[in-house]
């Protein structure tokens, strides 16, 4: 059974829950993705990750999934989101989707990429 959810802002949390919710998110895929504290890093440094604007979840007290959004000037992209297995398969993901599109067009992010690509 599951505790309550809750979030913080990765500008909130050490990396070590950052990577713990990175692996808990990500655990049970088909291709392993597992994070380290260097690799993690690395990913936010590499993809400009806004440690503002990404989140990490928690079940009750443990570290269970994870939203990277990079941004670039105005522009704003999803670079990793995951639900662990306590929290997965209720709709909770759809809902950090929407949740974080929705911000986007609050900070004015354009809804076509700077090539023509439609962002959905």
């Amino acid at each position: 059974m599951t505790s309550a959810i809750s979030h913080r802002r990765l500008s909130d949390c050490s990396l070590e829950e950052a990577a713990e919710g990175f692996a808990a998110g990500f655990s049970g895929y088909v291709v392993p993705m597992n994070a380290t504290v260097p690799s993690l890093r690395l990913r936010i440094e590499r993809d400009h990750v806004d440690l503002d604007e990404s989140f990490v979840y928690f079940d009750g007290e443990k570290p269970a999934g994870i939203l990277l959004i990079g941004r670039r000037g105005d522009l704003s992209r999803v670079g990793a989101v995951g639900m662990g297995p306590t929290i997965r398969g209720r709709g909770f993901g759809r809902s950090v989707m929407l949740d974080a599109i929705e911000a986007a067009k609050a900070r004015g992010a354009p809804q076509t990429h700077p090539r023509g690509d439609q962002h959905q």
